[in-house]
């Protein structure tokens, strides 16, 4: 068993192009799976 959890996003094309929203998408992705270091703040 490996534990996972997904994710999506939804925006606005008119308001937020993709890339940015995906670059954010997966900086979230990967903050969450270093919690350790997220507990450490």
């Amino acid at each position: 068993f490996i534990p996972h959890v997904g994710l999506s996003l939804t925006i606005d094309h008119q308001a937020v192009d993709g890339a940015p929203a995906a670059r954010f998408l997966k900086a979230l992705a990967d903050n969450i799976a270093n919690v350790d270091l997220l507990m450490a703040l």
